[in-house]
């Protein structure tokens, strides 16, 4: 509850309290955001609208920290409640798989609003975290597992993910560094991934993948092959990336 709603529960002068209840299952890049939106009644109410959105910030250009309404639903029209009375309505809403999940400057919030008739609306905002997709959380898990890496920062645009890592001690000696960048689309993942160094005979392998310039190897992850059914094949994430990290 916020500050100004604290006050006016004090002085009776609220109207009513709204309750969400996010399930954080399906709370990621590409999957479906749900939950329960509670409306509880302290005075009789006769609402307009009941409406529920999903909001993105994001900086601008400049640095500057913007809000816009991503999506958004129309939960309820022309109800009333009694003193005392409450109300409960579910939620669903897609997560595209294109948009950035709560990392650095980019964040996710939801915002429920009740119009009502003769007073000002009832409001609640609600920070959300939005995690990496499935795919990308096993990319980023078996780089630290798997091939001896840890985790140093990371950061978003609209356009990739970008994550830096420090070498562990058991590659301390062959490794100084490795940063890797997803886009994630409909059916795939593009994986940028720029290890310093990359062994001579890797280079030579993905000869056609090397981006000299930047210094990365770009690997196409086909979803299909990777995910069914929402479980993840791990061995053959490890697999195809293995070959990049040869020592």
């Amino acid at each position: 509850m916020g500050f100004l709603d604290s006050i006016k529960k004090t002085l009776g002068m609220a109207t009513g309290e709204f309750e969400l209840r996010v399930q954080p299952e399906g709370c990621h890049v590409g999957g479906t955001l749900q939950g329960q939106l509670v409306l509880h009644a302290q005075k009789p109410l006769n609402i307009f609208s009941v409406n529920l959105e999903l909001l993105h910030t994001f900086p601008d250009d400049h640095g500057y920290k913007m809000q816009d309404v991503f999506d958004g639903l129309v939960l309820a029209e022309r109800i009333s409640l009694q003193a005392g009375e409450k109300h409960e309505w579910p939620f669903y809403m897609e997560i595209p798989p294109q948009v950035a999940p709560s990392l650095g400057d980019f964040g996710w919030k939801i915002r429920a609003t009740a119009a009502l008739q003769g007073s000002n609306p009832i409001t609640k905002e609600q920070p959300l975290k939005i995690t990496m997709s499935p795919i990308i959380s096993v990319v980023v898990e078996a780089v630290q597992s798997q091939f001896g890496f840890t985790y140093r920062e990371a950061g978003a645009d609209e356009e990739c993910i970008w994550m830096t890592f420090n070498p562990g001690p058991s590659i301390k000696a062959h490794k100084r560094g490795l940063e890797i960048s997803f886009d994630e689309q409909e059916d795939e993942i593009l994986l940028w991934v720029a290890l310093d160094p990359f062994k001579q005979s890797v280079i030579q392998r993905y000869h056609g993948q090397y981006d000299e310039r930047e210094g990365s190897i770009e690997i196409e992850i086909e979803k299909a092959r990777y995910s069914n059914g929402g479980e993840i094949d791990r061995q053959g994430i490890f697999h195809l990336l293995q070959p990049l990290f040869e020592i």
